[in-house]
Order: C-alpha cells, then structure tokens, then sequence
C-alpha cells in the first residue's frame, strides 16, 4: 500500500483484509484512511463486481478448505489457494484487474481453477510470471504472479493467455548470467539448464532465475535477455487510472 503512486492512492478507496490481529492492527495506525478488516477472507463480505483492483498472497496451504457463508459455492468446489483467486475474481467490476501471487499448482495441475476464470469467473489471464523457487527463501514453495482482467460485456481481450492447456518445454542450455574472466579479461556467459512448464499461446511470460538475465517465451521459444534491456520490451497498458474514484483491495 505504501508503494501506491500518490495520484493513485488520492483517488483510491483501499480495502485491506489481514487475518492476523498485530498485522491488521500495524496496519489501522499506518493506513487510517484504509478500511482494515481483521478475518479471514472467508468471513469479510464484500460486494460483487466492487473493486478496479485487487492484490493478494493467497495462502500456500495444501488440502485447507474454510467456509464462506456468502460465497459458499466457491468454498466447497475450491481449496483455499483456489478459493481466495475465485473470490477475488467476483468482487473484480468489468475491466478491472486482479494480482495474484499463488503456488504453482493452480496454473500448472489444478484445471479446475484455471476453467472457472475464463467461465463463471469472467476474466482472462493476461499476464503468468513463474518465479524462481529461492524467491521466498526458507520454503519450498514455487510461486507465481498470475495477472487477470474481467472482461467488458463478455468480450475477450486481445491479450488473452489460453490457460486452458499447459505444455512443457525443456531446454538444456540457456543464458542467464555473464561472469568475468580473468585470465582472458573478457565476459563469458553463464549457462544453467532449465524446464520450464508454460501455458499455451503465451506471448512474453517472464521467469525470474536470480541472475542477471530473464528468460521469457516468445511463441514457443525460450529466449534470455539481460535486465538492462527489460524496458525495451513494449508494455500493453492494461488499466485506465485516470478516472476519478478506484475501489481497491489489497489483501495479505
């Protein structure tokens, strides 16, 4: 929250959702402004197609599942990684976009979750980043940041991922770092093997490796560029924030 841009945040009507009470409570003194609900996600309502944005952590939880009385269908199809994705999803209003970070599995092996976005969900995947599994140290967690859009009148974006399939790519060598050697004083790539599992029709998903370079697939080619030239990349804007008023949901 405190990272808004500040022409943003003056316009922006913020809703935070943190189960942990010392959290919520750091978070009421920080954002008085802000209304801090302290619960579970499942026990906080909030109205259908309210929010432009929301951005969340789901929970890396295998095999949880809670009860949510308002949106009870979704609490006894999904877990609850899958759950918080499709809750968040209905309270999107057209055009607005979700932020997830989840656990690999929702895109890789749970269709289910994958099927319910581009149907009952309304949305389209417009953005899937896999990043690397030393990203949050100290677990063995795989994370993703998965980006949606709820459609306009039902109506496909142009920038739709198929979520609908996952394939497989495995290449053996690619780029990810240079280093300096000192005995021929030049710089020498870096090498490191790599099998990255992809949605279909990606066009630029990005795969962090904690090195100098990023690797990303165009069609079905893995390619590497260094992070010096990320910028260089065209960037499809995918929110208008110059309208007056923004509902946003930012939940830890």
């Amino acid at each position: 929250m405190a990272r808004f841009p500040q022409a943003m945040n003056e316009r922006s009507n913020i809703l935070a959702v943190e189960i942990d009470p010392i959290t919520g409570g750091i978070l009421k003194q920080l954002y008085p402004d802000a209304r801090v609900e302290i619960d579970g996600f499942q026990n906080v309502s909030i109205p259908n197609g309210s929010q432009d944005l929301v951005i969340t952590n789901v929970p890396f939880v295998a095999n949880l599942r809670v009860f949510d009385r308002e949106e009870s269908d979704l609490s006894k199809k999904f877990q609850i990684q899958e759950f918080c994705i499709a809750k968040n999803i209905r309270k999107l209003r057209e055009g607005g976009l979700g932020i997830f970070i989840a656990g690999k599995g929702s895109l890789d092996s749970n269709k289910a979750i994958r099927k319910w976005i581009v149907t009952d969900g309304n949305c389209d995947v417009v953005g899937a980043f896999r990043l690397n599994k030393d990203t949050f140290n100290g677990t063995s967690a795989t994370a993703d940041i998965i980006v949606v859009r709820k459609r306009v009148n039902g109506v496909v974006s142009p920038n739709a991922i198929d979520i609908l399939d996952v394939k497989t790519i495995k290449v053996d060598e690619v780029e990810v770092d240079t280093t300096f050697n000192s005995k021929t004083r030049t710089w020498e790539p870096v090498t490191k093997r790599v099998a990255l599992a992809f949605l279909n029709s990606i066009i630029s998903a990005f795969v962090f490796l904690k090195f100098t370079n990023w690797i990303y697939v165009e069609g079905d080619v893995l390619k590497s560029i260094p992070l010096s030239d990320l910028f260089n990349i065209p960037i499809v804007a995918l929110m208008d924030f110059s309208q007056p008023t923004k509902n946003i949901l930012n939940k830890d």
